[in-house]
């Protein structure tokens, strides 16, 4: 591995240690249930001696109901922490090992991460950053491969 590929896969730690500190699925606004009034009722009632009496209900009413929002969830709080720690450890140790075929794994994982987020929050964003620099590190003919043209 080059210099060159060495400081673009540091470049990718650093988008990818930023995409965990980032927004990656955003807050929700908090939200108000309207109140309500249930007006009483009265009704005239009669007893035994032929009186008449006036029999009321009382009404009542709610404030509502206030549901609370939430804030919005950074990369390290959500699934995609999981997907980084596999990718990381594949690639590294498809490095370690000269192996292709753990280094196109560890990009299949980190593309698969990838697509459980579409959205487009920063810490998406940075993530995306990050894959693309390491695929092209992975992707890249180097000397002694055979590429058709």
């Amino acid at each position: 591995m080059t210099g060159r590929e060495r400081g673009l896969l540091l470049i990718a730690a650093v988008a990818g240690l930023l995409a965990l500190g980032l927004p990656w699925a955003s807050g929700s606004s908090g939200y108000h249930y309207g109140g309500w009034y249930v007006a009483g009722s009265c009704v005239t009632t009669t007893d035994a001696e032929g009186y008449a009496t006036l029999d009321c209900t009382p009404g009542y009413m709610s404030p509502g109901v206030y549901m609370a929002g939430t804030s919005a969830q950074p990369g390290y709080a959500t699934d995609i922490r999981v997907w980084m720690g596999v990718t990381v450890v594949l690639l590294v140790t498809g490095l370690r090992r000269g192996s292709r075929k753990l280094q196109a794994g560890s990009l299949a994982v980190a593309v698969a991460g990838g697509l459980t987020h579409l959205n487009a929050m920063p810490g998406h964003l940075a993530y995306a950053v990050a894959v693309s620099i390491v695929a092209w590190v992975v992707l890249r003919p180097r000397a002694g491969n055979f590429v058709p043209t």
